[in-house]
């Protein structure tokens, strides 16, 4: 998750903490989200049903 905030836990980077975790996860939402949005072959859906589709949070 930490990753995908760009932490590269290099020996002299900061230790890893609970705002690395959660912005990384928070991009991982919204990477699933933007996959799902791409894989639905309606063009009639949109963003806001995406949010209330309740696979993604």
């Amino acid at each position: 998750m930490a990753m995908l905030d760009g932490y590269l836990n290099r020996k002299h980077d900061p230790a890893l903490g609970h705002k690395n975790i959660w912005t990384g996860y928070n991009t991982m939402i919204h990477y699933t989200n933007t996959y799902l949005l791409y894989e639905r072959s309606d063009p009639e859906y949109s963003y806001a049903d995406l949010l209330s589709d309740k696979r993604c949070g």
